[in-house]
């Protein structure tokens, strides 16, 4: 087997089970809303997340849609999310790592019983910004990694944007993020594939 013809079966392979990878990853988002308790704050340079959140009716698309009910996150299941306050923040996004940034699974709102297992999805914040409007307005972006406890979905990168709209009120949305290093070389063992089959014929 000559050196072209080896590079190509081993690069459709590769595709093949990049392909099966890929296809394991998030997609799409999640909506979550501050608890009723509303414990939320911010100031120009911190934020303190409400513990208790809880995911939004109809918020759901790609992995998470439907969640009226039949999704992989039930409308109304808690999100349970870090109560640390963190500080020193800017327009700059900030290192944090924070593992257990925001777990969601828990029974809670509208009757939903939560995720199977419970608190089964877990986002790893790891860096964080601020835009500061005013006293009862801001606006927040992190990075970070979307992880499944269950095993069906592999760790995917994702967003998460935070608005308060008042005091002590916030909302968030989670979305996974494709990877540009898992597209390329997905397109590389294509390329490897469409050239064995050519070899073949």
């Amino acid at each position: 087997m000559n050196l072209t013809k080896y590079f190509s079966v081993i690069s459709g392979a590769f595709f093949a089970l990049v392909a099966v990878a890929n296809a394991q990853s998030f997609t799409g988002q999640i909506g979550i809303q501050e608890d009723s308790g509303q414990a939320g704050s911010f100031t120009t340079t911190s934020l303190t997340m409400d513990r208790l959140n809880y995911t939004e009716p109809a918020s759901g698309s790609g992995s998470f849609a439907g969640a009226l009910g039949s999704g992989i996150v039930p409308y109304g299941t808690e999100a349970f999310a870090t109560n640390m306050t963190f500080s020193a923040l800017s327009s700059t996004p900030k290192t944090v790592n924070i593992f257990d940034a925001v777990v969601i699974g828990g029974p809670g709102e509208f009757g939903s019983t939560g995720t199977s297992p419970i608190d089964r999805y877990n986002f790893e914040l790891q860096t964080l910004s601020e835009n500061y409007v005013n006293s009862t307005t801001a606006y927040f972006s992190g990075t970070g990694i979307l992880t499944d406890n269950g095993g069906t979905y592999s760790p995917t990168s994702a967003t998460l944007f935070l608005s308060f709209s008042g005091a002590n009120n916030y909302s968030f949305t989670l979305t996974a993020v494709p990877e540009p290093a898992t597209l390329s070389l997905a397109a590389v063992g294509l390329l490897g594939a469409l050239a064995f089959r050519r070899r073949k014929s």
